[in-house]
């Protein structure tokens, strides 16, 4: 495994950077190693896995994580220092997924398929700073093993009241409260309903079919596609459920 340093972010590569290669970009709160866990298992014999750190989301809670673009531009300069022009895919799950559209809609590195996961890609406007205040202070309580209010656990399609079984899993056990508050910000505050660019690659949109706002996003994305796209919806799953604790349906996704 190659690890390289870059601002406040690490990449982090497994396997041989001859083989086809697949970006995965973590969400907010999330680590990447517990986040991509199984995934890794399941690819790292065919694929060169490409896996950023997100700043302030590593093992020692240090540095913090600054926004949208700032992220995708520390990955595009992080990808030429390989020497990497194509990426077989690219898959981001929540942030992950608003900073995946960003690097694609960029257009500077090659891109054959691009998977988004429960992403949202318009802002909340003025109630972003609210939205990303609370959202910040229920992921706390997930990483402490603890119930999320139940108005935003629906919210995120957790009908069966089981997002610690999902979520904490994933999460950065040691992240700060103030990089949890930013990345929520930065997620809220992200917006492609005035952007020009369109997506010249294969588009999948996936999540969790009783999530509320990455359903409303559908059409968002759909407008900036110059080909048709894939939705994958998946019955009675939340935010986030497929890639917990079904990993092997985006597996089968980025293998196609």
């Amino acid at each position: 495994m190659t690890n390289l340093k870059k601002g406040l972010f690490e990449l982090h590569i497994i396997g041989d950077l001859s083989k086809k290669k697949v970006l995965l970009i973590h969400g907010m709160g999330f680590q990447w190693k517990f986040c991509f866990k199984k995934v890794i298992e399941e690819l790292k014999r065919n694929y060169c896995l490409i896996l950023p750190e997100l700043g302030g989301h590593n093992m020692q809670g240090l540095g913090g994580f600054s926004n949208v673009y700032k992220c995708a531009d520390e990955i595009i300069t992080s990808i030429r220092n390989h020497r990497i022009e194509e990426l077989d895919c690219i898959y981001g799950i929540s942030l992950g997924a608003s900073i995946a559209i960003e690097i694609a809609l960029r257009d500077c590195i090659r891109i054959n398929k691009l998977i988004l996961d429960g992403g949202q890609f318009e802002s909340m406007g003025i109630m972003k700073k609210i939205d990303a205040y609370f959202m910040a202070k229920e992921f706390q309580k997930v990483i402490q093993k603890k119930r999320m209010w139940s108005y935003v656990s629906k919210q995120m399609g957790y009908r069966n009241g089981n997002e610690i079984e999902v979520l904490y899993p994933l999460c950065c056990k040691r992240i700060q409260f103030d990089t949890l508050y930013d990345a929520a910000l930065a997620a809220y505050g992200y917006d492609i309903k005035k952007r020009m660019e369109k997506l010249r690659m294969k588009v999948v949109i996936m999540y969790g079919g009783n999530e509320l706002f990455a359903a409303k996003s559908v059409s968002l994305v759909k407008e900036k596609c110059v080909s048709e796209c894939e939705v994958y919806a998946y019955d009675n799953m939340g935010h986030s459920e497929v890639l917990s604790l079904h990993p092997e349906k985006l597996c089968e996704i980025i293998r196609k």
